[in-house]
């Protein structure tokens, strides 16, 4: 399950930034503007339990949801995010990043990444189908078997 891997993103994090174990023990506020089900929250929070957790989503983020936050799973909108002292970690779910790297946006020292790559397999194999179809064409078998052809 996808929400269980983010345990050992988040220890991995929080281990780059040369932080020990210790430290990730203290409560931590995460915001998750991913979409997840109920059943995602329950394992991210289970496998995470020294993290607490408040869920949104990108086009709803108010200052109260980002009020001491260390660390964000989504795409908030940039300008809301100058002054979050507190903030460690942001983990895009979009390869593009440039509106965070504006000077003031985010505190320094903070580690931002990046979904770069994540949808490539997707991507290689949709164009593979949409050649074939194309090449093959299959939009013309489908308008006929749309016709009773």
């Amino acid at each position: 399950m996808r929400s269980l891997h983010i345990y050992g993103i988040l220890n991995k994090e929080f281990r780059m930034l040369g932080m020990k174990e210790e430290d990730c023990m203290n409560e931590k506020q995460v915001l998750v503007l991913l979409p997840v089900t109920e059943e995602q929250k329950k394992a991210l929070e289970a496998a995470t339990p020294q993290y607490t957790f408040r869920y949104g989503d990108d086009q709803n983020v108010s200052d109260e949801m980002l009020k001491g936050v260390s660390i964000i799973l989504g795409n908030p909108p940039a300008e809301k995010l100058a002054g979050l002292e507190h903030l460690e970690w942001m983990q895009l779910s979009s390869a593009g990043y440039d509106q965070y790297t504006v000077p003031g946006v985010l505190p320094e020292g903070m580690r931002l990444t990046n979904a770069s790559g994540a949808d490539g397999l997707a991507i290689s194999e949709h164009m593979i189908g949409a050649l074939l179809m194309h090449q093959k064409k299959l939009g013309c078998y489908y308008q006929n078997q749309q016709q009773e052809k």
